[in-house]
């Protein structure tokens, strides 16, 4: 999915203080490239001196703003499909009354399958400390549609500032490697990046509060 190019780390001054201890902050971060999307952008502002630190996910398409909410069905065809999940985002199932909330301090890259994964292990340590037989139905059915999704089901994932996205599996696993190696795919990248870098400055401030 990734050059080797773009896989690596880079460092950047921020040129602002940390807020608990006032040291200065970097930022490390690093892109990926897909095609037919756009990119994802991973970075991790960190204190030079304390153990102040905030993870986030950037989820920036060449085609325009990313939508406010993405629905899908839990399927066969989108159990793999990849959620590019900004900090402060919502995941729920609205027909199961389940949902993940996702701090502003920390965003996530994972799979249909995945948040499946994780709603079920939540219920798990809910059904240990309080066990009924509604939970117990709700594991029940969680397991089920991990072995075999039917599309009864239905993923929500909800973002106010627009920064998280549903990537079609098709999509995100794309091997294009000529492509990807192309001066053009290194420009669009670097194109992204640089976008990326401009929405974390200009909310900089919101950012670290």
């Amino acid at each position: 999915m990734a050059s080797k190019e773009d896989e690596q780390f880079k460092v950047m001054d921020l040129n602002r203080n940390c807020p608990v201890c006032g040291a200065p902050l970097i930022m490390i971060y690093k892109s990926h490239y897909l095609t037919y999307y756009g990119g994802i952008f991973i970075m991790t502002i960190k204190c030079t001196r304390c153990n102040f630190r905030i993870t986030d996910i950037l989820a920036i398409s060449e085609f325009g703003e990313n939508k406010e909410k993405y629905s899908i069905k839990i399927d066969k065809d989108h159990i793999s499909d990849l959620l590019v999940i900004s900090g402060g985002a919502l995941v729920q199932i609205p027909e199961m009354g389940l949902e993940l909330t996702f701090s502003t301090s920390g965003g996530e890259i994972t799979t249909v399958e995945g948040i499946l994964f994780e709603m079920k292990k939540n219920v798990e340590i809910m059904a240990k400390d309080a066990p009924s037989e509604k939970l117990k139905k709700i594991l029940e059915v969680l397991d089920s549609e991990i072995k075999s999704p039917t599309g009864k089901l239905t993923l929500e994932l909800i973002d106010n500032n627009k920064k998280s996205v549903v990537i079609p599996y098709a999509i995100w696993t794309h091997r294009a490697e000529s492509e990807r190696e192309s001066n053009h795919t290194n420009d669009r990248r670097e194109a992204l990046e640089k976008k990326a870098l401009r929405m974390i400055t200009e909310n900089f401030d919101e950012k670290i509060r």
